[in-house]
């Protein structure tokens, strides 16, 4: 073959064509299906054990319709290879080249780690930093152009003044976005800095709570499991100080939403109309151990919905005056009119008998014995002497 001189391509188009559709990472040990798209062995095992099509165009697939491919292994080891040489070449210049130092092998161990350590953060972060500047740039390109384009059709001043603005307003929320992703990105380089290990940037995602009216960020992990939400909410309340009273997390399921149907799906699941909501999204049981990324769901901005009971300890049951008796209290008691009673606590008055119509009976009386007969006839819900 002649040889064609040499010439210079741009390496990050033919690293976006190394990437697997799944996990939305460079293939890891790449298999080809029979309708010609490739994916990580492991990914394309569990969407075939799962869906068994193809993730990107539906074909029916067993494991049998899958084979290694040997060519696009090999370009990414030579990739690979190239950008670790690069690395070398980048920490070299920072901190010397110690190819040359005079020490016996064993006094350069420290100096290896140091420098392989540092190699791979910032393989790390300077990646996923240039993907996310490359995103926001493509972001504002093309809010650029649509706003051109409604300006080339439209007339009036009045609507082109219009029209402007909301372009200044979109732009201005296209770059807190990004100043946010910036500030996110600092964090964990100071925090792997600090503790001195690579942490992994990858996706934030969002977790929504409609029982307890609770939305919070995830940073998740391309190795996170659908069962790592679990621990993630608990320490979510334990860090608010609210802590969770009662979790099971094989009676919860999550759904992944769109973000323009986040409410309707709140509501869906606060009205608990599960069969509903499993018409149209994919319900899944939070004790899985699928791979979050495996789902193909994924993406940065994503949402997930918890549905099922969780208890707070700021929703526990209140206590009624019976619960813990002192004889030297002075209490009100309250009549309730749909529940036919007299003797009403305070506390079963606000927690019990919520919405009913309910006037003063008695007021600064200090009863002999724990008197209150919400708990007497059977309306109690608040903690109380027949349930301690």
């Amino acid at each position: 073959m002649q040889h064609q001189g040499d010439f210079m391509i741009n390496a990050d188009l033919i690293i976006k064509q190394l990437q697997c559709a799944v996990c939305i990472n460079e293939f890891n040990n790449a298999f080809i299906t029979k309708c010609g798209h490739s994916f990580c062995y492991n990914c394309i095992e569990e969407v075939i054990n799962r869906y068994h099509k193809c993730p990107l165009c539906n074909l029916d697939l067993n494991k049998t319709d899958i084979f290694k491919n040997n060519q696009i292994n090999q370009i990414k080891q030579i990739i690979d290879e190239q950008k670790k040489q690069q690395l070398n070449n980048k920490v070299n210049n920072i901190f010397g080249d110690q190819t040359a130092n005079t020490f016996l092998p064993d006094y350069k161990m420290i100096s290896d780690i140091f420098k392989n350590a540092v190699q791979q953060m910032y393989n790390i972060y300077e990646s996923k930093y240039i993907d996310a500047i490359e995103e926001y740039k493509t972001r504002q390109q093309e809010l650029k152009i649509e706003y051109i384009q409604k300006l080339e059709v439209v007339m009036e001043d009045e609507v082109k003044e219009q029209i402007t603005i909301n372009y200044k307003e979109a732009m201005k929320q296209i770059e807190n976005s990004f100043k946010q992703l910036k500030e996110y990105y600092a964090e964990c380089v100071h925090k792997t800095l600090e503790q001195f290990k690579c942490e992994q940037i990858d996706i934030l995602i969002q977790i929504v709570l409609p029982q307890q009216n609770t939305q919070f960020p995830w940073p998740f992990k391309v190795s996170n499991r659908i069962s790592s939400i679990a621990e993630v909410i608990h320490s979510h309340f334990d860090k608010k100080n609210d802590p969770i009273q009662n979790f099971d997390p094989t009676r919860l399921k999550i759904v992944f939403c769109k973000p323009q149907d986040l409410y309707k799906i709140t509501q869906q699941v606060i009205r608990m109309e599960l069969d509903v909501i499993s018409q149209q999204y994919q319900i899944y049981p939070m004790n899985s151990e699928i791979f979050l990324a495996s789902l193909g769901q994924v993406k940065q901005g994503s949402i997930i919905v918890v549905m099922g009971e969780i208890k707070l300890k700021s929703q526990q049951p209140k206590e009624c005056i019976t619960y813990k008796f002192n004889k030297d209290r002075l209490v009100d008691y309250f009549s309730c009119q749909q529940c036919g009673i007299h003797w009403v606590c305070q506390i079963c008055k606000d927690f019990c008998h919520q919405g009913h119509q309910l006037k003063v009976y008695r007021q600064q009386v200090k009863p002999d014995w724990a008197c209150c007969y919400c708990v007497s006839k059977g309306f109690c819900k608040a903690l109380n002497k027949n349930n301690q």
